[in-house]
Parts: structure tokens; C-alpha cells; sequence
């Protein structure tokens, strides 16, 4: 389990992990929202079904935040990767990764499909109200056995522990 900020790697890491362990990943963006659209989201119901059908599954990597969905995920987890860099590295990260996707025309990992990302005040607002949700991501991971914690808040440590898991594993 994978969480963190918008644009704080989330899905990039869950990616090569996906891929370094031959494990399913899934990108929770695409499955709270429609493809094809402007994030529109899917019916809560279906969200919910959708979620418990994966991580009802004996092998999953799940990326994203959707915090109604994060109990029941924190429950089932082997591990838990808790991305958390400054909100002014996420927001230059999010103004890099826009203006890349611009010019190499191939989607990043976890960006909906046929969705048009966009630079808006709306995303920044979302980057920035991350950092008041810290109190309940601590709770919700209180009980959770530390030594399966992956705490990273910085870029320098994601990629740190990025190097070190595609060396180790």
C-alpha cells in the first residue's frame, strides 16, 4: 500500500514494484474515476466494490489515497509506503510532470485513462491540504507494525529507497 501526496511518486513506485515483484498493480485514480473524462468520479458504491474485490486478493500493490477506503486497505496490508515530501516539492514535481507529459505524449503511470491532466488551483488546494491530513494517516497506521512502515519525506529518501528496493528485491 502505497499513499501520499498528488505528485509525490506514488504511482511510480508502485510501478516498479509491480513489476519487481510480478504483482498487481492498481492505481486508485483509475478506479475512483471514469476514463475518459475530467476526473469524474465513479458512484461510491461502485468505488467500494470495486476496492474490496482487490484487496480481497491474496497479492496486490494499491497506490492513492481516498481516505473513506483507507481503513479497510491498512487492514489487509503487508506493508505500507507512506510518501510524504514538502508541499513545495510536490507542487514543482506536479509542474514538471505537467509540462513533461506535454511533450513526450506518453501518460505517466496511474494517470487515468484518456484523461486530460490540467494545471488548476483545484489541484494545487488538494497538494496543499495533504499535509493537514497527517494526524490521520498517523492514527490509521498506529497499530500497524512499524518495522513494515516505509516512512519517506523527502524525494532524496523515495529515491534512496527506490534505488535500494531494485537492488535488494
Amino acid at each position: 500500500m502505497i499513499f501520499g501526496p498528488s505528485a509525490s511518486g506514488k504511482s511510480t513506485m508502485a510501478a516498479a514494484l509491480g513489476k519487481k515483484l510480478n504483482i498487481p498493480v492498481h492505481h486508485l485514480d483509475q478506479l475512483c474515476f471514469f476514463p475518459k473524462t475530467f476526473w469524474d468520479p465513479r458512484p461510491v458504491e461502485e468505488i467500494r466494490k470495486l476496492h474490496g474485490e482487490i484487496i480481497g486478493c491474496d497479492e496486490w500493490i494499491i497506490d492513492g489515497n481516498h481516505s473513506e477506503l483507507m481503513p479497510s486497505r491498512v487492514m489487509r496490508a503487508t506493508a505500507i509506503i507512506w510518501l510524504n515530501p514538502s508541499t513545495m516539492a510536490c507542487i514543482f514535481n506536479f509542474y514538471k510532470r505537467f509540462f513533461r507529459k506535454h511533450r513526450r505524449k506518453r501518460p505517466y503511470a496511474g494517470l487515468l485513462e484518456g484523461a486530460q491532466e490540467k494545471f488548476t488551483l483545484t489541484r494545487l488546494k488538494y497538494i496543499f491540504q495533504h499535509k493537514r491530513k497527517k494526524s490521520f494517516f498517523s492514527k490509521l497506521v498506529e497499530n500497524f507494525p512499524k518495522h513494515r512502515i516505509f516512512y519517506l519525506d523527502s524525494f532524496k529518501k523515495i529515491k534512496i529507497f527506490f534505488e535500494k528496493i531494485q537492488k535488494e528485491l
